[in-house]
């Protein structure tokens, strides 16, 4: 299914049992506003792409490769369960996050900032060419029972800036 969706206000999406492909650009681009909310299902994207929310995203065993999941508002809320994502990038400058239920981030880095993020019985995978966890001024993180793996050796697995907090 080619992918370029946005979930209003007070609406709601969910996509289950599907491959995302393309886009307008090329890539898989998802958005939800402020009040909206999507859920993904046993969905695949392998083409990349992006999920911009400011609103409420459940990730749900999925295989995700090469997508972007962006939050960047107060009211954004992210839960990832089970899964993989690859060659993604998690990132909220505002909002919540949670990340659990045995899901795995191979060379996917985690940032936040002036929101929090929980993180507990996954996996972070890297080739040491970004940190896997990153908590800027703002930023707050938990993590429980989480394994850090690195195909590069030793590696800073967790990086806490100067107002962020773990």
């Amino acid at each position: 299914v080619e992918a370029d969706w946005a979930v209003a206000s007070a609406a709601s999406l969910v996509l289950a049992d599907v491959r995302l492909v393309g886009g307008s650009g090329g890539a898989a681009s998802l958005s939800v506003a402020s009040g909206g909310e999507l859920s993904l299902l046993r969905v695949e994207v392998e083409s990349g792409g992006a999920v911009s929310f400011s609103g409420s995203v459940s990730v749900t065993e999925c295989v995700l490769t090469g997508t972007d999941l962006v939050g960047s508002a107060a009211s954004a809320v992210l839960s990832v369960s089970g899964g993989t994502l690859t060659g993604s990038a998690v990132s909220l400058s505002a909002g919540s996050a949670v990340l659990d239920g045995s899901c795995t981030l191979v060379n996917s880095p985690v940032s936040i900032s002036a929101g929090t993020v929980s993180v507990s019985a996954c996996e972070l995978q890297s080739d040491g060419a970004s940190v896997p966890l990153m908590i800027e001024s703002g930023g707050s993180a938990s993590v429980s029972g989480v394994v850090f793996r690195s195909s590069a050796g030793d590696i800073t697995v967790v990086s806490v800036s100067d107002g962020g907090s773990l």
